[in-house]
């Protein structure tokens, strides 16, 4: 009979092992499900933010280059527009923490309807069409 109550407590002892290591995978699963999606959650509003400070500034250049077309500025001979264009581009500039802005392969241009750019941040884009 001892046998019998050793071979229980044994299987008692290795179920419980068991269930605390199924339950144990089971809370590190939940918590890596958990982490992706909060990393997607923040990536997604890195990037919504990121695009509406885009939008802001785009507004602000088109509010400038509309005030300066409705006092009678020609679009072909528009002076100043390059400072305009730097300055626009220096507003979206990102900047990691203590460090200096980031100027990667990013550029502000002024295009035609038809999507032909007419002036550019970038030198080398005037006169190509829009991506």
């Amino acid at each position: 009979m001892n046998t019998d109550q050793d071979a229980q407590r044994q299987t008692k002892a290795f179920l419980k092992t068991k269930m605390m290591a199924a339950a144990l995978l089971l809370l590190a699963l939940a918590v890596g499900f958990n982490a992706l999606l909060t990393s997607a959650s923040l990536k997604k509003l890195y990037i919504e933010s990121l695009a509406a400070g885009y939008q802001v500034v785009a507004k602000d250049l088109q509010q400038k280059v509309q005030t300066a077309l409705s006092y009678g500025k020609s679009l072909h001979k528009f002076l100043g527009i390059d400072q305009i264009l730097e300055t626009a581009l220096d507003s979206t500039q990102i900047q990691d923490e203590g460090s200096e802005p980031v100027r990667d392969r990013r550029y502000t241009a002024l295009a035609l309807k038809d999507g032909t750019i007419l002036y550019a941040s970038d030198p080398a884009q005037v006169g190509r069409r829009l991506p």
